[in-house]
């Protein structure tokens, strides 16, 4: 939309990851992390609930500028996002857009709906799931990527043997290191598979669920059989 010669601003937290981004301003604000909520154990019981907070947290930082910035539309990507965008709504009368990435539920998002002017999802299937949550239509814009980067190459048999001897299959997952990912049950169905050779598995990705899937992976006695690539 910049390229396009619209003047667009970026809000965020002051994370460690920080990128220059062309014709777009970027504001970044403190935040208190779901971490940091966490140790209060009735919170941890709801990794929304943990979410939630983290986002409004920075949320009351931002509406300052969110609201003196004369916005025509303000676009979320998280239920979490919607008081601050109904909020931003109601004051300049700019229109609320939801760009749907998961499901990232709480209760009593759904009262926010009337506050969804415009909404699309980065799959049918996570489009069909918005659409049964909110009862609005929700379109599909599939994510973008850089074709200069991500292009098919040739086979590489040098850097498949550095995973799995020939002929031995391999097995790939790519993502963050979560719980909700359901990587833990990757590894249970690791074992189960008997063939011969047995298959390896490589993760490609790191995430606070590192340590606990490195310490399972060599309890079920998957350590020779399973690569924690990184990121």
């Amino acid at each position: 939309m910049a390229e396009r010669g619209h003047a667009v601003t970026l809000f965020g937290g002051n994370g460690a990851v920080s990128r220059a981004i062309p014709n777009v301003k970027v504001l970044r604000y403190p935040y208190i992390a779901r971490a940091t909520w966490g140790r209060a154990a009735p919170l941890r019981k709801s990794l929304n609930l943990l979410k939630l907070l983290e986002r409004m947290s920075m949320a009351t930082r931002a509406l300052p500028d969110l609201l003196a910035g004369d916005f025509d539309i303000v676009q979320v990507f998280k239920p979490y996002d919607f008081p601050l965008m109904a909020w931003a709504r109601k004051a300049s009368g700019a229109r609320g857009i939801y760009s749907s990435h998961g499901t990232d539920y709480f209760p009593g998002d759904v009262l926010f709906r009337r506050s969804i002017d415009g909404a699309f999802a980065c799959s049918r299937y996570n489009a069909a799931m918005s659409e049964a949550r909110y009862h609005i239509p929700v379109s599909v814009a599939y994510n973008g990527f850089d074709e200069t980067i991500f292009q098919p190459l040739p086979p590489d048999p040098a850097l498949r043997a550095r995973f799995a001897p020939a002929g031995t299959p391999l097995l790939l997952f790519a993502g963050r290191l979560v719980t909700f990912k359901g990587i833990d049950h990757l590894l249970d169905a690791l074992v189960l598979l008997k063939e011969r050779p047995q298959p390896r598995l490589l993760l490609i990705g790191d995430g606070p669920h590192q340590a606990s899937l490195e310490r399972r992976a060599a309890a079920l006695g998957l350590s020779d059989r399973v690569t924690f690539a990184g990121p």
